[in-house]
């Protein structure tokens, strides 16, 4: 701690004068030998001597003749503090009066139990040698310290530098910036009052420093109130305007359900329109910040929409009376507490989103716990509905702790997939839990993933590739276990059906541990996971839901006495997980990925459609499905085969014959439907105008591709027709027999 003594007192600018004092005989005495500066010439100098140790010239410096010399031993000799403290603290009551009352209290300040006292003293010494100390305590001090330090530097003029810096500085508490405005209002000079102004026009400016700065102008510099009119970085009469529309709209509506025209809806219509344009007026004319104005929109609607599910549990016509009570207290509260609150924008919407979720967690645990209806209300008649009862309580205690504790937590973008991943995994948790009662599960897994993701995303920081890959174990995880538990689980011969429950059960552990596993692989790779890498897992994803849910329709009719039909489920999942998680590790190249995805569709479609001209579905059913199933698979192996190594395909090849293709099987399809209806006939044609339009772009794209460029398409030469001789052709006037002019062309033709 005495090291920051030593480097702000290092600032002391003049040597203070004070009478000679006996030297301790109780410190280190090392005397200093001879300067090797002073060696004879040509002789080698000796070693550096070893002269008197830090804590000796401190005690001779604290006699007051050398005091800057003493405070600075500390960052020279830092093995020494605790000699050099002794030493100071030994010698202060020999220094003169200034200089003792100055260094007791730097001592204080350095300290940290006493440091805001330290700083209440050095404000008091006005010492202008206290100003660096102060400076440096305010910067790097605890909030508490430097508080106390923005306080004592009211007393010194030349503060008006550190104290602009700090008022604008994101990187100190909010609560240090206010003292600094506070300070800087106290100084009382114009170059105070303009940096005070100058915070108010800085982006980003938190709403308590906001308030604080605006006060102090108004108080502390009066001529200069004039300046504060639409000093807002960002307007929030936008957010004024949705409040007012919400809040009058309902009172509006209100009043229109109790009448006996039952106008609720004109009464909402017209209350928003004149809420919205209040609200308006409003910010345009006392500008507020858009954070304090969402606080009190936010507030307002999700306090009145929670008063109005707290109502519906007693039914009747009590929503709306609680709800235009909860509502009247939650504007009302935030228009009081506008000022305290510390939050942004991004903060009203996570603390409304925190109370919605949480109105859903209460509301499923609720249901959970009891039955519908079976809360007997002071009588035999009057029952409350208790799952929405906790949830609408829900609701309003979330919405008051998400305020309070949403500016404390640091959310960002980054954030966002993480707290995605957490909620989707609470609701497939809820809805694979194997229980016969699952109506509220999900919901209930939902709010709860929702909570820990919004609790942990900014304590994990986890990066967004980690995230995908424990997304996609997580989801080949549960496929896997939804095969398995199919394979396990024994089927009555009679009725065909199967206890989900343990397909549920190996589902669930199966999405767990995927997600383990997904996060780990992700984690522990090295490889940058590039567009590449997440176009090829996406892609396998797609083709193993695709391969796994169309082998499961077509097994289950043929085969639904066996358990075969986890078989068909587990092998694609089994395949497309293993694919995608060493996708990373060969890193395939987009035109690779577009290669094989688009063979496999035109597979699919070949395969369909030659089902469909066999009447296959006579012998069995879903036989298209199935020859769709087969084709793609086909198709996919030929794109690879086209891309790999020996033949290695030209993207540019594969993109025109496809093309060409969906573009002729398109054109011949549209027009035999011009001269007839028939299924067999459409398609059969189509077929051969994707066949035709398929090799048409093949061929196209090969001669694009030799010639070095796709700009090269327009320099194509087709075939031309070479006549003989000279043809020319000109517009002609000709007059007949009675000098009337008639106009065409003439066809001359020379040199043939």
């Amino acid at each position: 701690m005495l090291t920051l003594l030593a480097l702000s007192m290092a600032l002391a600018q003049e040597p203070t004068d004070s009478p000679a004092s006996p030297q301790p005989t109780d410190l280190p005495t090392d005397e200093v030998p001879v300067d090797s500066a002073e060696a004879p010439t040509g002789e080698t100098a000796a070693p550096a001597p070893v002269g008197p140790t830090a804590a000796r010239r401190c005690a001779d410096a604290a006699e007051g003749t050398e005091i800057e010399v003493c405070l600075q031993l500390v960052s020279e000799s830092p093995d020494e503090v605790d000699a050099i403290a002794t030493a100071l603290v030994a010698h202060i009551d020999q220094a003169s009066s200034g200089d003792r009352d100055l260094l007791g209290a730097l001592l204080l300040l350095v300290s940290d139990e006493t440091g805001v006292q330290g700083a209440k003293r050095l404000g008091e010494l006005a010492d202008p040698r206290a100003l660096g100390p102060l400076t440096h305590a305010g910067e790097t001090r605890e909030s508490e310290v430097a508080i106390a330090a923005a306080k004592a530097l009211t007393a010194y003029p030349e503060a008006i530098e550190p104290l602009s810096r700090w008022v604008v500085d994101r990187d100190l508490d909010v609560e240090v910036r206010r003292a600094a405005a506070e300070a800087l209002g106290e100084l009382g000079s114009d170059a105070a009052a303009d940096a005070l102004l100058v915070t108010l026009r800085s982006r980003r400016v938190p709403s308590p420093l906001r308030s604080t700065v605006m006060d102090v102008v108004a108080s502390k510099y009066p001529t200069r109130t004039d300046e504060l009119g639409g000093q807002v970085t960002r307007d929030g009469s936008a957010w004024l305007a949705g409040g007012g529309a919400f809040g009058l709209g309902y009172a509006m509506s209100m009043a229109g359900a109790f009448g006996q025209a039952e106008l609720a809806g004109f009464g909402a219509v017209t209350g928003g329109v004149a809420g919205g344009t209040l609200g308006w007026v409003a910010g345009r004319a006392w500008p507020m910040e858009a954070a304090d104005a969402s606080f009190i929109t936010t507030t307002g609607m999700m306090a009145t929409s929670g008063g109005v599910v707290v109502g519906a549990a007693f039914g009747d016509s009590t929503p709306w009376w609680t709800g235009l009570g909860a509502g009247a207290v939650g504007y009302g509260s935030a228009i009081s507490f506008r000022r305290f609150h510390r939050g942004t924008v991004l903060d009203s919407l996570e603390a409304s989103s925190l109370s919605a979720v949480t109105g859903l967690a209460a509301g499923s645990t609720a249901a959970l716990l009891s039955r519908r209806n079976d809360w007997n209300w002071d009588g035999p008649t009057r029952q409350v509905n208790a799952p929405i009862l906790a949830a609408g309580i829900g609701m309003l205690g979330g919405l008051a702790v998400g305020h309070a504790i949403a500016p404390s937590v640091d959310i960002s973008r980054v954030d966002a997939p993480f707290m995605g991943l957490a909620s989707g995994y609470g609701l497939a948790a809820g809805l694979l839990y194997p229980g016969r009662r699952r109506g509220t599960y999900p919901w209930l897994g939902l709010a709860a993933g929702s909570l820990a993701g919004y609790g942990i995303a900014g304590v994990l920081d986890v990066p967004s590739d980690v995230v995908l890959g424990a997304g996609a174990g997580a989801a080949y995880g549960g496929v896997v276990g939804a095969g398995i538990g199919m394979l396990a689980a024994p089927m009555d011969t009679t009725t065909f059906q199967r206890d989900d429950r343990l397909i549920s059960a190996v589902a669930l552990a199966g999405t767990t541990a995927g997600l383990g596993v997904g996060t780990y692989l992700a984690a522990t790779n090295d490889d940058v996971v590039d567009k590449g890498d997440v176009l090829f897992t996406g892609l396998v994803t797609g083709w193993a839901a695709w391969q796994s849910s169309g082998w499961f329709s077509v097994s289950r009719p043929r085969l639904g006495t066996k358990n075969v039909d986890g078989v068909f489920v587990l092998a694609p999942a089994v395949a497309g997980g293993v694919a995608a998680a060493l996708s990373p590790y060969y890193d395939v190249p987009i035109s690779y990925s577009f290669t094989g995805v688009s063979m496999g569709l035109w597979g699919g479609y070949l395969g369909g459609t030659i089902a469909e001209l066999s009447d296959a579905n006579a012998l069995h059913p879903n036989a298209v499905l199935q020859y769709a199933l087969i084709g793609s698979n086909v198709g996919i192996g030929a794109g690879i085969v086209l891309a790999l190594p020996p033949l290695q395909a030209s993207p540019l090849v594969i993109g025109l014959a496809n093309a060409g293709g969906v573009l002729g099987g398109s054109v011949f399809a549209l027009g035999t439907a011009f001269v007839g209806n028939e299924p067999d006939l459409i398609l059969s044609v189509s077929l051969i105008g994707a066949g035709l339009g398929f090799t048409g772009g093949a061929i196209v794209g090969a001669v694009v591709h030799r010639k070095g460029g796709t700009r090269e398409i327009a320099g194509l030469q087709l075939p031309g027709i070479h006549l003989p001789g000279r043809w020319s052709f000109s517009p002609s006037a000709f007059p007949d027999t009675e000098n009337t002019l008639h106009y065409g062309a003439t066809l001359s033709v020379t040199e043939w």
